[in-house]
């Protein structure tokens, strides 16, 4: 499994964050030669963005992007304004590799202005790294990819907040990334993808975001995102969308809506996919299944599937409300996959086209074939979606709960909520995202000020 350090707030003394990430960007030098190595530049240029206007004067962030070189740092920091309004459409990237670092996603926002462009649009094949801030209200048609953000490289976020952005294929067209579309690997390291839509004239992919290659996912949240059909088309993975390997740590994707795959679609050629310290919830399809869909040999490690609902069933394949496993092996281990429904039934977990499950100490209600003989069957007694603690949203369980106690440990020392929520707390782990705790039972009585 792979697993990411816990959140340190972005929001750093200025332009020391700047040098601080120019400086880390220097020393990843995995894969280079010694020689390649000692050719590098013993520091990063750092170029200050010091106007929040958009008419390409110096200063302005369309003026220092167009004058930097590939590698350089794009510092909006120092900025004082909340929003810079792109009236001249999208910020233009040819370099192969930039880094945009502003002062935090609360602070300052990228707006497209009703222009129905991008705000970045990455030509380069390098890498795109952005930090500390917000987009929102892009628009991609012809070709429909990326409604925010393009990169025909990768991509590497962090506090980044993804907002009502859109992609709307013209008839006969596909659209790809609501928010954000990736040619290359996609990272969010404690983001928000939300609001967003990828509408196809024919067929979409990923109404939050698309990513042809890799696609990881830490502390960060993918909500309220839609891939819906304008023509008679089809729409996958209203959240997520990955053709690559795919890691979900500690995340939450819920509440996104597709015609298939409401929640996250893996459905490329990859190795490997894992879903570890997460949870998946209250996700629609307007057809087939509506958490997770993979093909891909699949991992999910103490872990929450829940609530999540398909309108429909396939008179053709097996397709359920949670979790749907096809021509692939999965392992599931310490995980909760409940009270999700497929028209109307109970159905939680599908095995298709020669999938196989192994797996130790899961809850798993309902599913089409035999689960690993120790899975508890029981109501796993799930309360709402809420801010339990940490970045993102949880399903705790209630106290007489019988997923407490009945898990394993992982690779992780925290439950998904991070740093101050152990894994373990009582005789074992338990089973799912959450694990119960003292904590827990004082915030419940009220002993913190908070609820009775």
């Amino acid at each position: 499994m792979i697993s990411e350090g816990r959140r340190h707030p972005f929001r750093m003394s200025r332009l020391a964050a700047c040098l601080a990430l120019a400086i880390a960007l220097e020393h990843d030098a995995s894969g280079m030669s010694d020689h390649a190595r000692s050719r590098r530049p013993t520091h990063v240029p750092v170029l200050p963005v010091t106007s929040c206007d958009d008419d390409g004067s110096p200063g302005t962030l369309r003026s220092v992007v167009a004058g930097a070189q590939s590698g350089d740092v794009i510092d909006l920091s120092e900025l004082t304004c909340s929003t810079i309004s792109l009236a001249a459409g999208a910020i233009r990237v040819p370099q192969e590799a930039l880094t945009f670092v502003g002062p935090g996603s609360a602070h300052l926002s990228l707006e497209a202005n009703q222009s129905y462009q991008r705000i970045v649009e990455h030509s380069g094949h390098g890498t795109l790294r952005i930090g500390g801030l917000r987009v929102s209200g892009g628009w991609a048609t012809a070709p429909a990819y990326g409604g925010c953000i393009y990169s025909a490289g990768s991509l590497d976020v962090h506090d980044l907040t993804v907002a009502f952005c859109k992609a709307v294929g013209a008839p006969g067209q596909p659209s790809m990334g609501g928010g954000i579309y990736a040619a290359g690997s996609l990272t969010l390291r404690q983001s928000v993808v939300t609001g967003n839509e990828s509408n196809p004239g024919s067929v979409g992919f990923g109404g939050g975001a698309f990513a042809r290659g890799g696609l990881y996912v830490y502390y960060s949240t993918v909500s309220n995102n839609h891939s819906l059909n304008l023509v008679g088309g089809g729409g996958y993975g209203g959240g997520l969308f990955a053709l690559g390997d795919v890691n979900i740590f500690a995340s939450t994707i819920s509440d996104n809506e597709a015609v298939n795959v409401g929640g996250l679609s893996i459905a490329g050629n990859a190795m490997t996919a894992v879903v570890s310290n997460s949870t998946v919830s209250g996700n629609l399809a307007t057809r087939y299944i509506a958490g997770v869909y993979s093909n891909t040999p699949l991992y999910v490690y103490s872990s929450t599937i829940a609530f999540n609902n398909a309108t429909q069933q396939s008179s053709i394949h097996v397709t359920p409300g949670g979790l749907e496993i096809y021509a692939a092996p999965a392992t599931l281990e310490s995980s909760i996959i409940a009270g999700n429904t497929a028209a109307g039934v109970a159905f939680d977990v599908g095995i298709d086209a020669g999938a196989s499950v192994t797996g130790v100490g899961n809850l798993i209600r309902t599913a089409s074939n035999l689960m690993p003989p120790d899975t508890i069957i029981d109501d796993p007694q799930l309360m709402p979606l809420q801010h339990n603690g940490g970045d993102t949203a949880t399903l705790a369980l209630a106290p007489t709960s019988p997923a407490i106690d009945h898990g394993i440990g992982n690779a992780s020392p925290y439950d998904q909520r991070g740093f101050g929520y152990v894994r373990t707390f009582g005789a074992a782990a338990d089973i799912g995202a959450y694990e119960l705790q003292v904590v827990d039972f004082l915030f419940r009585s009220g002993f913190d000020g908070g609820m009775d």
